[in-house]
């Protein structure tokens, strides 16, 4: 194994904001569409309202739950941003506001408010469930668009902070472009919002193990990828080499990238590669930098990601290893390495499925068997194989070797309109980024097809958390009933645009 690709995107990377440079100049339009805006706002410590997600809640009276179920079902709910409206905060766009930009109709900016060191409910807000939290801490919970708008207004409020004085001859600065620049008052010298690159590398030994390091501020078991900022006349490559042999000691070879997330603490953009070192090479960790580097088999990362975020031990036990959080790149990268199969077995591949197989037909109906057991029958909306059969759906299947792990479908509503169908897992193979795999494939066929919007029914039951929660990384949202369905208190109806 000496490639892989991440398995989603990364946390603060999954949604883009319509970013309209004409609008910035346009100081009418602003005026004209404040009214209506909605203004994400942060403390000095550049906190946001946020609603945390959970705790998980009981099923209300009158709620259909799992057939069989002994006690009320739980549903985690998403975290949430809470956004004030522009009217409720001045009668037109601050001096001090950002405008980060317009998404679905909506324009966004973004404002500073004082607020208490003591960052209690956040009712002024406009809700009284939310409460003032980092992104750092949350934004691994947040939906796409969300993470966005809170990761651009950090970044852009935290350069302003910065930046009232001109790096050329000292004079003040003021703030010109909606934000989105500032000019000197002695020679109106314009600079922009500043990023600094940095790479973040995940180092393998090309088959099962991971080289994982841990900083001398981190507490002991809290293990990470390597990270370092990009010199100035330095390739992204080269700095890759330079950092993993400055912070640990080995040579890295066949180095790769993987993606980027903005992580505005103050103002980077981390840029993800991974490399290949050798496990046998002595490790010489950075003194005073890195308190501990060790080698760590893909069985142990997963057994972590198991456990979940921060899980500790009690203090007479050794702590065991503790990854990153949701919302940094590191996690992702982390997640997609342990996905990929251990070493020795065959490369996986997508293929479009006739569905004459015995083997497609038999992993088919154990996903009816195990709808069936979890959905009440005027519920179940999975289709068998005559369902399948017919020229309006595309079928395919993901196999190693000649094992299936992974089916998905498309069904063509109309011209610019498919659903997701048959979307199932093996069951040994789940929390592996398979399912990640498949919608991704299902995404770009339905692009490749025309398609410009795509939607699917899943189940409103616990059981189907981790499949709602998958739909919503890749930007499904409920929408409500489409084609024939009804509304259904046992069923999500989600769709995205594409």
């Amino acid at each position: 194994m000496s490639g892989f690709g991440l398995v989603r995107p990364p946390a603060l990377a999954s949604a883009t904001l319509g970013r309209d440079e004409a609008f910035r100049l346009d100081p009418e339009r602003q005026k004209e569409t404040w009214a209506t805006a909605r203004v994400v706002v942060l403390d000095t410590e550049g906190r946001a309202p946020i609603v945390p997600p959970g705790p998980p809640r009981a099923r209300r009276a009158g709620e259909v739950g799992r057939p069989g179920a002994a006690a009320p079902e739980a549903e985690a709910t998403a975290a949430r941003l809470v956004t004030r409206a522009g009217a409720d905060l001045a009668g037109a766009p601050p001096d001090d506001a950002v405008l980060l930009g317009e998404t679905d109709g909506t324009v966004y900016w973004a404002a500073r408010v004082d607020h208490p060191r003591e960052a209690g409910p956040a009712g002024e807000a406009g809700d009284e469930a939310a409460r003032w939290l980092s992104l750092a801490m949350i934004g691994g919970d947040l939906g796409p668009l969300d993470a966005a708008l809170l990761t651009t207004a950090i970044a852009l409020l935290t350069w302003h902070d910065r930046a009232r004085f001109c790096a050329r001859d000292g004079s003040p600065t003021r703030m010109a472009k909606a934000g989105w620049s500032r000019v000197c008052a002695a020679a109106r010298h314009e600079e922009f919002p500043r990023t600094d690159p940095a790479i973040i590398c995940l180092v393998h030994d090309g088959a099962d193990q991971v080289l994982l390091a841990r900083q001398a501020t981190w507490p002991a078991g809290r293990l990470s990828v390597l990270a370092g900022f990009v010199e100035a006349g330095e390739s992204l490559e080269a700095c890759v080499a330079r950092e993993i042999a400055e912070e640990v000691g080995v040579d890295v070879s066949d180095v790769r990238y993987l993606g980027s997330q903005a992580w505005p603490f103050p103002r980077s953009l981390m840029l993800a590669f991974h490399a290949v070192a050798d496990p046998e090479v002595p490790l010489w960790p950075a003194e005073g930098e890195i308190a501990e580097a060790r080698w760590v088999h893909r069985r142990e990362v997963r057994e972590a990601l198991g456990r979940g975020d921060w899980r500790r031990t009690t203090d007479d036990e050794p702590p065991p290893l503790l990854l990153p959080g949701g919302s940094s790149i590191a996690r992702t990268m982390i997640e997609s390495w342990a996905a990929v199969p251990p070493a020795g077995l065959l490369p996986r591949r997508i293929i479009v499925d006739d569905l004459t197989g015995p083997e497609v037909a038999a992993f088919l109906r154990e996903h009816i068997d195990e709808m069936r057991a979890v959905t009440p029958p005027h519920s179940k909306h999975a289709l068998d194989l005559p369902g399948l059969r017919v020229p309006e759906v595309t079928f395919w299947t993901m196999l190693e070797g000649d094992t299936i792990v992974a089916t998905g479908a498309l069904k063509a509503l109309d011209a610019e309109h498919a659903e997701v169908k048959s979307m199932r897992t093996h069951p040994a193979r789940k929390r592996q980024g398979i399912a990640t795999l498949m919608l991704e494939h299902l995404l770009a066929e339905a692009r490749r097809m025309g398609f410009r919007r795509l939607s699917l029914e899943t189940g409103s039951f616990a059981f189907f958390a981790p499949a709602r929660a998958l739909y919503a990384r890749h930007g499904f949202e409920a929408r409500g009933p489409f084609g024939d369905y009804q509304e259904d208190p046992n069923s999500v109806y989600l769709t995205r645009t594409i």
